[in-house]
């Protein structure tokens, strides 16, 4: 399974905003994931959890060049960047990004696909139904919520085909508007996701449906991350976004060598 290391350029984060705002210290964080075992880098500048307020590309910009620029000279990593706007991506891609991970599944900007397109990146298509501020009032999946949004990330893919990108990665949008039943509903049936033509992603790390489980706060989630991502992996996911790079690694370690040595 490849990790994704989770980056926030943000002061609203709902796990870590703030802790990694300067760039000394998002550098020394993402260093920090890379020697730990990340296989992809995952930056953002705007923070996408359920009720966050959307933030223009300039101030997106502002935040998430300096970082490109140190990046560039430091890392050969893959690097993605978070955000549903292409003059966002575009800079990314100048700077050496080859993936964009878009949480509006293509409805923000319209253009989003033909950049990605354009650069030959790799586009993440990540299920949501509204844009950050209003996405928990659209909860309503009927009885099949992984049908549900298979479909949506189908239509989205066919998009972006259809303006040129050729690779693409699906998420099935944990915690973006979905109850933390429906959480659990998804994950339960992500094998039915794993059918897909496209590469399955999920991005289940402290996140609030954890809670509803433990009540733990959101730096103390990681038992519960771990639990659904080795859940995820057994059942064909191919790839997860996590804050805690080292948990998770020697997790899927252990568990490999687990089932090989069964006997």
């Amino acid at each position: 399974m490849q990790l994704v290391g989770i980056v926030n350029i943000t002061p609203d984060s709902f796990s870590d905003g703030g802790q990694f705002l300067s760039i000394p210290s998002a550098i020394a964080h993402t260093e920090y994931l890379i020697e730990s075992g990340a296989d992809v880098i995952d930056v953002g500048a705007e923070s996408t959890r359920p009720g966050a307020v959307r933030i223009p590309a300039s101030a997106q910009l502002a935040r998430l060049t300096p970082y490109l620029i140190e990046y560039q000279k430091r890392f050969t990593l893959p690097l993605s960047i978070d955000t549903t706007l292409s003059e966002v991506a575009r800079v990314g891609f100048e700077y050496g990004a080859s993936w964009i991970n878009d949480t509006s599944m293509l409805r923000h900007d319209p253009n989003l696909a033909h950049v990605v397109a354009s650069h030959g990146g790799t586009l993440v298509i990540n299920h949501s139904r509204h844009d950050s501020t209003h996405m928990q009032n659209h909860t309503n999946y009927g009885d099949s919520i992984e049908k549900v949004v298979m479909a949506d990330l189908m239509v989205a893919a066919s998009i972006a085909e259809e303006a040129g990108v050729t690779a693409i990665i699906l998420d099935p949008g944990i915690g973006f508007g979905k109850t933390a039943t429906q959480c659990i509903q998804l994950l339960q049936h992500i094998d039915y996701c794993c059918q897909s033509p496209y590469p399955i992603m999920v991005g289940t790390s402290r996140k609030s449906w954890i809670k509803e489980q433990t009540g733990d706060p959101s730096t103390e989630r990681i038992g519960g991350s771990i639990a659904s991502v080795i859940y995820a992996l057994e059942r064909g996911v191919k790839m997860a976004r996590v804050h805690d790079i080292v948990a998770h690694r020697s997790a899927i370690l252990a568990w490999q060598q687990l089932k090989l040595d069964r006997i």
